[in-house]
């Protein structure tokens, strides 16, 4: 889930957030604690949410207590979309992951772009897996690798499909952190 580590507080991820400079853009993966995550983001200096399904249900109020992880309906997405959107007027992009359902980027206006999660994936750990995804996707959206001139959705779907390849091969490997075989994560992509 998307936690802060014990004893950050609000107000070092709000810092961060509205230290952005002119070109630059704020990833932001996290989504408890739920309110003050949402008041970070209705400072207007996160461009793009990464989260789950699950916790995008959660975040935007749209799921109820009957609502758990892996159980999120293509309707209880979209609701949530809209809701995460109409709430934070700031908000450019969703990077939305589900596990092994497929993944999907929604612009504001609400473009969208599904991407395939990689089936043969030996799952072995996948604590860590959504650290990678938005990871892998800042990576790219600083590098020549998905970048544009300007942030845009297609460059964010660009991101995040190496993301989902990188996050694959994490979930192949032992550890917590975000290793994995750069090898491995290419096989994903060339499916």
């Amino acid at each position: 889930m998307g936690t802060w580590p014990t004893g950050v507080t609000r107000d070092f991820y709000a810092g961060l957030a509205a230290a952005k400079g002119e070109g630059s853009f704020v990833l932001m993966d996290a989504f408890s604690p739920p309110g003050d995550i949402l008041s970070i983001l209705g400072e207007g200096h996160v461009d793009i949410l990464k989260v789950n399904a699950y916790e995008l249900c959660k975040l935007s109020n749209t799921g109820g207590d009957d609502l758990f992880e892996g159980e999120v309906s293509e309707d209880d997405v979209s609701a949530s979309c809209t809701a995460i959107f109409e709430q934070v007027p700031g908000l450019r992009f969703l990077a939305l992951t589900d596990g092994p359902n497929p993944a999907r980027v929604v612009s504001r206006g609400g473009e969208t772009t599904m991407l395939t999660v990689p089936t043969g994936v030996k799952c072995v750990n996948p604590i860590g897996a959504g650290d990678t995804v938005a990871g892998v996707m800042c990576a790219a959206l600083c590098s020549s690798v998905a970048a544009a001139t300007a942030l845009d959705h297609a460059s964010v779907a660009a991101s995040m499909e190496l993301g989902i390849a990188a996050a694959s091969a994490k979930c192949e490997s032992e550890g917590e952190g975000g290793t994995f075989s750069i090898e491995r994560m290419g096989s994903f992509l060339m499916r």
